[in-house]
């Protein structure tokens, strides 16, 4: 299967977060069955107004646009859309902007963030070179070390069912520790391998973020990280859609 491979210039490592404003355009399209639609549903209304989502450069906001329609120009590759909540900063979302399709976002009045109306997902862990470091992979609150020759698959099934759709997929290289260390972090949803949960909690100390984004799933894809320890590449593939972004350089 051959990917398109696309510099991600959006620096995700950091959740994607930046402090100023994405510039927002006014966008105006014809009625076409290629079109992805955004739509706000009317729960938004009992939120704070604050809560706003700019999506191919046009702010969907209660109140102000409540649906936009555009036709997705990255057809062979992922997208990326922004997010914000009581704050001037926005959170960068990865995703696969469907044609033909509309999305009915929703707010989580349980744990706070948005729903969308799509399915679950599956991240597979690539670890592309031996390495004495570990690595972490990590997907929704479920976790598990990653190997040479082995791929690491991980379901979303530890979380919640009121926890928001809207994923966090992180790799980490970590140190193993134990329940007395008082700096450990502890996972309960750990995996000895893709179909076995262990039996015992997982403790760790986190070394480094890899890289850790914000993921909405389309329609039950497989999404792709790979890592090469030796040159500090980071990729994410979308298997069905053959989308690829390579992620900067992971810095010591």
């Amino acid at each position: 299967m051959k990917y398109i491979l696309l510099i991600f210039a959006c620096y995700i490592i950091l959740l994607g977060c930046q402090e100023n404003e994405p510039k927002a355009i006014n966008s105006v399209h014809q009625p076409s069955p290629d079109m992805t639609t955004f739509k706000l549903t009317s729960d938004f209304s009992k939120f704070d107004t604050s809560d706003a989502f700019l999506i191919n450069g046009m702010i969907l906001k209660q109140g102000e646009r409540d649906s936009i329609s555009f036709i997705p120009y990255k057809k062979n590759n992922l997208d990326t859309f922004f997010y914000r909540t009581h704050s001037t900063i926005w959170d960068t979302i990865v995703c696969k902007f469907l044609p033909n399709h509309t999305y009915y976002l929703s707010p989580n009045e349980c744990c706070g963030g948005f729903d969308v109306n799509s399915p679950n997902v599956k991240v597979t862990f690539k670890l592309e070179k031996a390495t004495k470091k570990r690595y972490l992979g990590s997907l929704g609150g479920s976790d598990i070390l990653l190997s040479r020759n082995k791929d690491a698959i991980l379901t979303d099934h530890c979380l919640g069912p009121m926890a928001p759709n809207i994923r966090l997929i992180s790799l980490l290289e970590v140190e193993e520790s134990h329940e007395k260390d008082e700096k450990a972090n502890r996972n309960i949803c750990f995996y000895q391998d893709s179909n076995t949960l262990a039996k015992t909690d997982f403790y760790y100390i986190e070394k480094k973020s890899i890289v850790r984004f914000l993921y909405m799933p389309s329609k039950g894809e497989m999404l792709e990280v790979s890592f090469n320890p030796q040159t500090g590449k980071c990729t994410i593939k979308l298997q069905e859609n053959k989308g690829e972004k390579t992620l900067p350089k992971a810095k010591d």
